[in-house]
């Protein structure tokens, strides 16, 4: 058994990448099919198996609030 951990991103701003499963040391995209093959000895042949996800929280940080721009204008008297 395989224990990885993961960072997982929800963004849901970005269309394209909403979600992202990555490695938190070197920040790649998670490739389950290598963690599979590893835990059935990377022989070569098709294997039928079973995956179980099993998803715990260690640390969650929150997506920050887009802030509110001030659309106030300031004006500064000249000196002349």
């Amino acid at each position: 058994m395989t224990n990885k951990h993961f960072v997982l991103t929800i963004d849901p701003t970005h269309t394209w990448d909403k979600l992202a499963l990555r490695d938190p040391l070197n920040h790649e995209q998670a490739d389950l099919a290598k963690l599979a093959a590893v835990a059935v000895g990377s022989h070569p042949g098709r294997y039928l198996i079973a995956v179980s996800v099993q998803v715990s929280i260690v640390e969650a940080v929150p997506q920050p609030e887009p802030a509110e721009t001030d659309q106030t204008v300031e004006t500064i008297p000249s000196a002349a």
